[in-house]
């Protein structure tokens, strides 16, 4: 009973937010800025195109069952390869937050310290840890090419990784979800998603914490699978039971050990990863999984702990603490400038965050600077400052990649005429991409009717669509707090695509994936 009010809780608020999402994201901006027929056109085709491919390979599933594994290797390589093309085609001089996590770890290893980086980690903590990862990438190959080092190609292929990686964590989920006919249909439609073809030379935390949370997710349903077998092992005979029984659990603790070492690692680059356990999280205690809660619970904790606590102890040995708290702009500066008039970037937050020089005054003058704004706005007011930032964040089919493709062009070609915000052919990229963003979050909400009917649903399934779910519903709950931005909805681009594929895959046959019973509880 109160497992079906939550999921229920659950199920309505998603469609109630990914409802607001459509209107006032990409459907608004799409068609304030694009004919009708441009709209229709790619949108028809992408379905047609889909429809198409489940028929094939429903035709020939039997033979893509068994080539499985070579085809996805040939997949990931030959997108890897596609998006590698564009690298050098894009290459620019990093500039502003780029500059500070690219740059610095270029100054680090040259010269042993941040040097003029240094007054921007004063400021901005939360992008130590990209930093952190630049300057140990950077110092494998610096060893090996010396000054001749292309740091913007390395850069640009890690992010080119990330991409390729969550490519296959989608992938995988959808093969353990749906079956064979699922996973190949999410290879067809990330094939046609035209921002993962430039991405990778946009090498700013967004793209490269993307991998993090369909990883996350991924590695949680092998232990899941784990705690399946386990369950299994009790009907065996009890001579058997300790043999069986100890395989299943360290197993199961080894993988949620690597989901939180996952989660960690993105959060460390990008902490809105966090939305991802916490979603897992609730999954388990909507499902009444107390044991498997405490066990998940209490791994994620101990590996953030730790991750986090070594961050801070690098952080620490290379920036004065002192200074650290003087300059430091506290969490709340963002949640203050998301309730401005637009809720973006404005220079006029940064002074006043700026203009108190004591850390305990600053922040009482920013609470209370967030109070007042919110209760200028009113309850009206503040639901017509959500829409305007709902417009912002998920308006944008582009991701925003152009605030750094535009900054210091190495050599402008014909491409950039289509990427770059001042481009000629700017508005045909634009609303191609825009077209896909709303692909996307439709079949996301599609993906509720078929979840709404199904009895049958297996537990592993259900657990996984109500963890996608609530990752829709917390990132835009988030994002309705902090600064707006068309990028920062971007690294749970991977669990957005399965969400839609959840609703393309509802439609698939599950041949090999059988609903599983759940033990009885005594």
């Amino acid at each position: 009973m109160v497992k079906n009010l939550l999921k229920s809780g659950v199920i309505v608020i998603f469609m109630l937010v990914i409802g607001i999402i459509i209107i006032d994201g990409p459907l608004k901006t799409v068609t304030e800025n694009t004919p009708a027929v441009m709209i229709i056109i790619p949108l028809a085709l992408c379905m047609g195109l889909m429809a198409f491919a489940k028929k094939m390979f429903e035709k020939h599933e039997e033979r893509l069952k068994k080539e499985f594994d070579a085809v996805l290797i040939i997949y990931l390589a030959l997108t890897f390869v596609l998006q590698t093309l564009f690298i050098d085609k894009l290459r620019f001089t990093p500039a502003w937050d780029l500059d500070a996590v690219y740059g610095g770890a270029i100054s680090w290893i040259n010269n042993g310290e941040l040097g003029d980086y240094k007054a921007y980690f004063l400021g901005f903590k939360n992008n130590f840890g990209m930093l952190a990862v630049y300057r140990t990438v950077f110092s494998v190959f610096h060893l090996i090419f010396g000054d001749k080092t292309d740091y913007f190609l390395i850069a640009a292929t890690m992010a080119c990784l990330s991409i390729s990686v969550t490519r296959y964590a989608v992938v995988k989920i959808c093969k353990k979800l749906f079956g064979t006919v699922s996973a190949y249909l999410a290879m067809v439609l990330m094939l046609i998603c035209p921002v993962m073809y430039v991405w990778g030379a946009a090498f700013y935390t967004d793209v490269m914490s993307l991998w993090a949370a369909p990883v996350t997710m991924l590695l949680f349903i092998k232990a899941r699978e784990c705690r399946q077998e386990e369950e299994k092992s009790t009907d065996k005979s009890s001579s058997d039971k300790k043999a069986l029984f100890k395989k299943p659990v360290i197993g199961k603790i080894l993988l949620y050990t690597a989901s939180a070492v996952t989660a960690a690692l993105g959060a460390e680059i990008k902490f809105t990863v966090l939305i991802i356990v916490i979603a897992l999280g609730l999954s388990l205690l909507i499902n009444g999984d107390f044991k498997e809660l405490a066990m998940f619970g209490g791994i994620q904790i101990a590996v953030f702990a730790i991750a986090f606590g070594c961050l801070n102890a690098l952080y620490y040995s290379n920036i004065d603490k002192a200074e650290a708290d003087a300059n430091n702009v506290p969490i709340i500066h963002w949640i203050m400038m998301g309730a401005s008039e637009n809720g973006a970037y404005n220079g006029a937050d940064y002074e006043f965050t700026y203009s108190f020089s004591d850390k305990e005054e600053r922040e009482q003058a920013i609470k209370e600077e967030l109070v007042s704004r919110y209760k200028n706005y009113g309850t009206e007011g503040s639901m017509k400052l959500w829409k305007r930032k709902t417009n912002r964040d998920f308006g944008d089919g582009t991701l925003g990649i152009s605030d750094f493709l535009d900054d210091n062009v190495a050599k402008p070609s014909s491409l950039h005429e289509y990427l770059l915000y001042d481009g000629e052919h700017y508005e045909k990229w634009f609303a191609l991409c825009g077209d896909y963003l709303l692909l996307l979050f439709a079949m996301s909400l599609v993906s509720v009717v078929k979840f709404m009917k199904e009895k049958d649903i297996p537990p592993l399934r259900e657990s996984i669509t109500l963890t996608v779910y609530m990752c829709m519903i917390g990132v835009w709950l988030f994002l309705m707090f902090w600064e707006a931005s068309a990028r920062y909805f971007s690294n749970f681009f991977g669990v957005i695509i399965l969400g839609a594929m959840l609703g393309f895959g509802a439609f698939c046959r599950e041949k090999e994936v059988p609903a599983v019973k759940k033990k009885k509880r005594r």
